[in-house]
């Protein structure tokens, strides 16, 4: 396992094309880091995985349906030999979705429970070293002092600093590392897609000033509909950015963010002149969840 984490992957950059927007974009690839552990969660759950082989514990995660993270956190603790559980609310349903099959097939053991139990669960999660059972318990995003031990990592791998680093904010682990290990000189915009999660976004902004971090930028345009929902303007971009690129978008995340950021661009020409770098943060079993796109 050390050994797995040893040598900071190969980012791979994707030239992109926006529609709608003239020339073309650099995308950072973490979807493309490892076929396993894709994405932001390879550093997520980085220090998560090397405590637990460490301590001789497993992990339990709690999250949805199609969660990332329980997903990455399954296929990772099958490859690190590390025993994993799931925790979702509500009563088992009569079929599974495609993502927690995976789960299950990947030997994480899948808990389903009350409203008022996961909404403890969450809130004991927060806090540092909190267990469940006999496991480590993560919060939901992994967003604790590990997690952004991982994505302060992230830049590490990357060859040349741009001018703006472009990113989509779900719980703000990964914008909060970005920000910390950035030049600070580079303009880092996080498009938050997610709504209901304002106290969050305001914490970042409180970190973001205590630490006099400059040139972070909060955003909320990407809160577009419902979260793991997409509207008919934004499964049409999805579809016409996918035609345009030969590569596929998370359906949750990244597309907000791209549409989000189209939007900025053409209310301020003026940012095209920057050299900006997009994360591509992963998230790709999430398209099963999706009928209308292409699963292969």
């Amino acid at each position: 396992m050390q050994k797995y984490y040893s040598k900071p992957p190969k980012l791979p950059v994707s030239d992109i094309k926006i529609p709608d927007l003239p020339g073309t974009y650099k995308m950072l690839r973490l979807d493309q880091i490892d076929p396993i552990l894709s994405g932001n969660k390879y550093w997520k759950l980085k220090y998560h995985f090397l405590r637990a082989k460490k301590e001789e514990k497993g992990l339990s995660g709690i999250g949805g349906p199609y969660s990332n993270l329980l997903y990455s956190l399954a296929r990772g603790g099958q490859m690190f030999e590390i025993p994993t559980k799931g925790i979702l609310r509500g009563p088992k349903p009569k079929s599974l979705t495609p993502t927690i099959m995976e789960c299950e097939k990947a030997g994480m053991e899948i808990r389903f429970v009350g409203r008022e139990e996961y909404n403890q669960l969450g809130i004991q999660a927060e806090r540092e070293n909190a267990t469940f059972e006999e496991d480590f318990l993560l919060p939901i995003g992994a967003n604790d002092s590990l997690g952004l031990k991982g994505t302060t990592e992230i830049l590490s791998c990357v060859q040349s600093a741009p001018e703006a680093i472009i990113c989509p904010i779900g719980t703000g682990n990964t914008f909060k590392g970005l920000a910390k290990s950035k030049r600070s000189n580079v303009e880092l915009y996080g498009f938050s897609v997610i709504r209901g999660m304002e106290k969050d976004l305001l914490d970042i902004e409180t970190v973001m000033v205590k630490e006099k971090i400059p040139n972070a930028h909060v955003l909320r345009s990407g809160q577009i509909g419902k979260f793991g929902k997409l509207k008919p303007e934004l499964e049409h971009f999805l579809l016409e950015f996918e035609q345009l690129n030969d590569l596929h978008l998370d359906p949750v995340y990244t597309v907000k963010m791209l549409f989000a950021f189209r939007q900025l661009i053409q209310e301020n020409p003026e940012l095209r002149k920057r050299e900006s770098m997009i994360l591509h943060t992963g998230g790709l079993q999430g398209r099963q969840g999706f009928s209308f796109l292409d699963q292969s």
